[in-house]
């Protein structure tokens, strides 16, 4: 394993992270781990036969260079010293200074999106790699759209991925890259990368007029729309106005469909954005989808549980509503009261006593 010895040599001195690493997983029985600490070993020992300190840096271009040479050849995905540096990279890599990390993207993503490409990596290692690449994809002060365009369209098409460990770690990412993005010119082009691929599935589930829980018997996208929906729940608070408004003309269409599993995402996402004071989202849309589940209340609804989450999310949705536009706010109301006063109606406890809190906190909301 050679180290590009001026690369590597930047003259910081670190804590020994490998050390740390070792440290934490020399006894453990997982085989993963094993090899992971193989590959550490290996690199400490190279750095210190070449008398190069073990500083983030070196590790980074020991690592690199390894896995460049690696990616050229297809077999080496399955190999488990592939995994190990690109896990043991994905330690090492926000410890590097951001210039040092630009000066070796386009050679880094090239690598990682081979082994990507090969398709035999495990998912520990995909996860890893995808943390790898939202650093790449973050480390400049002002990041420029067409040097990380091609590495957040691969990332996002990670948000789909039928392996929860890849899927969940690419949720998490995209949460923290659009908040990276906040309050810059990119965050519209990141967020309609989003909307492209909802759409996308959307198209294809048919318009998700059959969107099911299992994919064997719903139809091809139909699972897509409902993982991108879970990382909306985080993400839609952070996104363009306009992005977040095509989502939510999207969600009142889904929640007419009156299917369990949707309708939880939405009301899932609706939950996260009506509780974040500084988000500004189109309050004509915002109204559209409160309203369609203030109808479903009559047409669906038969648990407490869910009948007081909605009794619950009226009520916020509502302060929400009345925080952006109080006009539509107070065109709205009759719909809501309605269909909180059905709640109180039902012979559940909890969704009665969530919707008097909805009212009780509606009511000194418009006093």
């Amino acid at each position: 394993m050679e180290t590009d010895l001026a690369f590597a040599d930047d003259g910081v001195v670190a804590s020994d992270c490998a050390a740390a690493l070792l440290e934490r997983y020399e006894n453990s029985k997982r085989e993963d781990h094993q090899h992971l600490c193989a590959v550490i070993g290996g690199t400490m020992q190279t750095l210190k036969d070449q008398g190069i300190a073990p500083t983030p840096v070196a590790y980074f271009a020991a690592i690199v260079a390894s896995l460049e040479s690696l990616s050229r050849d297809q077999a080496s995905a399955s190999d488990p010293v592939a995994a190990g540096l690109i896990v043991f990279l994905s330690e090492v890599i926000y410890d590097v200074p951001n210039a040092v990390v630009i000066s070796r993207r386009d050679f880094v993503a090239d690598a990682l999106l081979r082994f990507f490409g090969f398709g035999s990596l495990s998912e520990d290692a995909v996860a890893a790699g995808l943390k790898c690449l939202t650093r790449l994809i973050t480390a400049e002060e002002r990041v420029r759209w067409d040097s990380v365009s091609h590495m957040y369209g691969v990332l996002l098409g990670f948000v789909t991925d039928p392996r929860p460990r890849v899927r969940n770690e690419s949720h998490r990412l995209l949460y923290l890259i659009l908040d990276r993005f906040k309050g810059s010119p990119i965050l519209v082009l990141a967020c309609e990368g989003i909307t492209t691929i909802f759409e996308r599935f959307l198209l294809l589930a048919g318009g998700s007029k059959s969107t099911n829980s299992n994919t064997e018997e719903g139809p091809k996208g139909a699972m897509e729309v409902l993982y991108i929906l879970n990382a909306l729940k985080h993400c839609l608070p952070l996104m363009s106005m306009k992005s977040s408004s095509i989502i939510l003309k999207y969600c009142k269409t889904l929640l007419e469909l009156r299917q369990s599993i949707v309708t939880r995402a939405i009301m899932e996402i609706l939950q996260q954005l009506c509780l974040s004071p500084n988000i500004r989202v189109d309050a004509e849309r915002l109204s559209e989808v409160l309203c369609s589940l203030a109808t479903s209340v009559t047409e669906q609804y038969t648990s407490g549980d869910e009948l007081a989450t909605i009794a619950r999310l009226l009520h916020v949705g509502l302060t929400k509503l009345y925080d952006l536009k109080r006009e539509i706010c107070i065109i709205k109301l009759p719909l809501i009261f309605n269909a909180l006063g059905d709640i109180l109606a039902s012979e559940h406890e909890e969704a009665i006593f969530a919707a008097t809190e909805g009212l009780k906190g509606i009511n000194k909301l418009l006093c």
